[in-house]
Protein backbone atom coordinates (compact mmCIF):
# COMPACT_ATOMS: atom_id res chain seq x y z
CA UNK A 1 0.00 0.00 0.00
CA UNK A 2 2.86 2.49 0.66
CA UNK A 3 4.72 0.91 -2.40
CA UNK A 4 1.47 2.23 -4.42
CA UNK A 5 1.06 5.92 -2.43
CA UNK A 6 4.58 6.55 -3.64
CA UNK A 7 4.18 5.62 -6.84
CA UNK A 8 1.26 8.05 -7.24
CA UNK A 9 3.11 10.36 -5.50
CA UNK A 10 6.06 10.28 -7.44
CA UNK A 11 3.93 10.38 -10.63
CA UNK A 12 2.77 13.44 -9.64
CA UNK A 13 5.73 14.96 -10.36
CA UNK A 14 6.66 13.78 -13.30
CA UNK A 15 3.33 13.09 -15.10
CA UNK A 16 1.72 16.65 -14.17
CA UNK A 17 -1.74 14.84 -13.22
CA UNK A 18 -4.33 16.61 -11.40
CA UNK A 19 -4.83 16.22 -7.62
CA UNK A 20 -8.24 14.83 -7.76
CA UNK A 21 -7.65 12.37 -10.74
CA UNK A 22 -4.85 10.85 -8.52
CA UNK A 23 -6.88 11.10 -5.16
CA UNK A 24 -9.34 8.95 -7.33
CA UNK A 25 -6.79 6.32 -8.57
CA UNK A 26 -5.60 5.87 -4.86
CA UNK A 27 -8.97 5.06 -3.68
CA UNK A 28 -10.17 2.92 -6.36
CA UNK A 29 -6.92 0.55 -5.94
CA UNK A 30 -7.26 0.94 -1.80
CA UNK A 31 -10.85 -0.43 -2.49
CA UNK A 32 -9.97 -3.20 -4.97
CA UNK A 33 -7.10 -4.51 -2.98
CA UNK A 34 -9.38 -4.22 0.03
CA UNK A 35 -11.82 -6.31 -1.76
CA UNK A 36 -9.35 -8.95 -2.56
CA UNK A 37 -8.50 -9.14 0.92
CA UNK A 38 -12.40 -9.83 1.81
CA UNK A 39 -11.93 -12.66 -0.85
CA UNK A 40 -9.49 -14.33 0.75
CA UNK A 41 -11.31 -13.85 3.98
CA UNK A 42 -14.94 -14.94 2.96
CA UNK A 43 -13.30 -18.18 0.87
CA UNK A 44 -10.09 -19.51 2.75
CA UNK A 45 -10.39 -17.91 6.63
CA UNK A 46 -7.31 -16.09 5.39
CA UNK A 47 -6.83 -12.42 6.26
CA UNK A 48 -3.66 -10.62 4.75
CA UNK A 49 -3.43 -7.15 6.18
CA UNK A 50 -3.38 -8.99 9.97
CA UNK A 51 -0.57 -11.33 8.17
CA UNK A 52 1.46 -8.27 6.67
CA UNK A 53 0.79 -5.98 9.91
CA UNK A 54 -0.75 -8.17 12.40
CA UNK A 55 -3.51 -7.46 14.46
CA UNK A 56 -1.76 -4.44 16.30
CA UNK A 57 -1.84 -0.37 15.75
CA UNK A 58 -0.87 -0.83 12.11
CA UNK A 59 -3.68 -2.75 10.92
CA UNK A 60 -6.16 -0.57 12.17
CA UNK A 61 -4.47 2.65 10.00
CA UNK A 62 -4.75 0.54 7.33
CA UNK A 63 -8.32 -0.02 7.75
CA UNK A 64 -8.95 3.01 8.41
CA UNK A 65 -7.33 4.58 5.00
CA UNK A 66 -9.24 1.79 3.38
CA UNK A 67 -12.91 3.14 5.10
CA UNK A 68 -11.69 7.20 4.31
CA UNK A 69 -11.14 5.44 0.47
CA UNK A 70 -14.32 3.88 0.55
CA UNK A 71 -15.92 7.28 1.72
CA UNK A 72 -14.45 9.28 -1.13
CA UNK A 73 -15.22 6.85 -3.83
CA UNK A 74 -19.24 7.21 -2.32
CA UNK A 75 -19.21 11.08 -2.15
CA UNK A 76 -17.38 11.79 -5.01
CA UNK A 77 -18.05 8.90 -7.78
CA UNK A 78 -20.55 11.07 -9.34
CA UNK A 79 -18.20 13.59 -10.34
CA UNK A 80 -17.13 13.60 -13.93
CA UNK A 81 -13.15 12.99 -14.42
CA UNK A 82 -11.14 15.95 -16.13
CA UNK A 83 -10.92 15.27 -19.73
CA UNK A 84 -9.05 16.79 -22.54
CA UNK A 85 -10.89 18.78 -25.15
CA UNK A 86 -9.95 16.33 -28.11
CA UNK A 87 -11.57 13.73 -29.22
Amino acid sequence: MFVVLFYFSCSIAMKNFTHSETIRKIAWILLIVWWLNRGLLWLFNFNLVTLIFGYGFFARIVYIIVWLATVYILLYSTTKPYTSLRK
